[in-house]
């Protein structure tokens, strides 16, 4: 795999200059090409968990689908709404008709706009897709083995053919963003969240076990990033890797203190990308090989002013963990 076409990675290489005061500069570009690279851990993640706790959850709610379409627009879509504007109007170099396309999803459609005005914000548009299938998932047998077949036998075609050639050279994106590339971990992951729930903590065995097959799937995840017949499986494979390494690691309470980072990581998300490039931008000339700390602090403090701000979108979280 190339390294990403953004320069996220580039804006390292000025903090840290190749002749400056880190004398272990190699080990440092090796590991951001590494991560670069190696795909976006943290879009793994937040899959991985929106299927267990979906999985646990959603069997109590008998919603419609335009019910649950609504409550998800509302938590989610209208503070990533804010961020567009937010952002949108800090550049004022970015036209209404720009600022539109972000909104309601149509950017992506283009692989020059894909990343534009806050490019984390892609990543919404493969949610979105996973919130429009949940409904059709509740409704199926998860744990038929001719689904999970299915499941992998359509996502090893849909990435194969959105990642030919002539399609990649035209919109490179399309096989990472499309939720049928990741199918096998929403009904395997689902089944499995669903077999385990309500029967206690798993014992040790059953613990290694969970553990060894996350590290098999890591595996399939590593060897997927060199042989090309493997990739089309790397997105589900990791992302189901997580879900096991959770089953294997389960507990039966979750700290204040992780909730809480639980509620607020979404509107960090919204903002970092931006003003943590803005502060390196602003910072380094200023501060020098000193790297002024009242430019970081001042930084830190907007992101928390907007994440709490964004954060009346959805009271109801915040109020829960008080």
């Amino acid at each position: 795999m190339q390294p990403p076409p953004i320069n996220q990675w580039q804006l390292f290489d000025a903090w840290v200059p190749l002749h400056g005061r880190v004398p272990y500069q190699p080990i440092f570009h090796w590991f951001f090409d590494w991560f670069a690279r190696w795909g976006y851990v943290g879009v793994h993640m937040f899959m991985a968990a929106s299927i267990i706790g979906h999985a646990l959850g959603l069997e109590r709610q008998t919603s419609s689908w335009a019910k649950f379409m609504f409550a998800k627009l509302r938590k989610i879509w209208l503070p990533a709404a804010v961020s567009v504007l937010f952002f949108s109007l800090l550049s004022g170099e970015i036209g209404w008709k720009g600022t539109l396309a972000k909104l309601f999803f149509v950017s992506y459609l283009f692989p020059d706009h894909f990343f534009a005005i806050n490019s984390p914000l892609w990543f919404l548009v493969l949610v979105f897709q996973y919130y429009a299938l949940l409904p059709l998932l509740r409704r199926v047998d998860l744990g038929s083995p001719m689904l999970w077949v299915a499941s992998i036998v359509m996502a090893y075609t849909a990435r194969w053919l959105l990642g030919a050639p002539e399609i990649a050279s035209a919109h490179p994106y399309l096989a990472h963003a499309c939720i049928v590339t990741w199918l096998p971990a929403l009904p395997i992951g689902m089944a499995l969240v669903r077999q385990r729930a309500g029967l206690g903590l798993p014992t040790p065995r059953e613990g290694h076990a969970f553990g060894g097959l996350a590290v098999l799937l890591f595996a399939i995840f590593v060897a997927g990033q060199v042989l090309p017949v493997v990739y089309p499986l790397a997105d589900s494979a990791l992302t189901l890797a997580f879900v096991f390494l959770a089953l294997a690691c389960r507990s039966e309470t979750v700290p204040k203190a992780i909730a809480a980072v639980s509620a607020a990581s979404f509107y960090i998300y919204l903002y970092h990308r931006p003003l943590v490039t803005a502060a390196l931008a602003q910072g380094l000339p200023l501060a020098g090989d000193r790297q002024d700390a009242w430019t970081w602090l001042g930084f830190a403090g907007l992101i928390l002013a907007f994440t709490l701000f964004s954060g009346l979108f959805n009271w109801r979280q915040w109020k829960s963990l008080s």
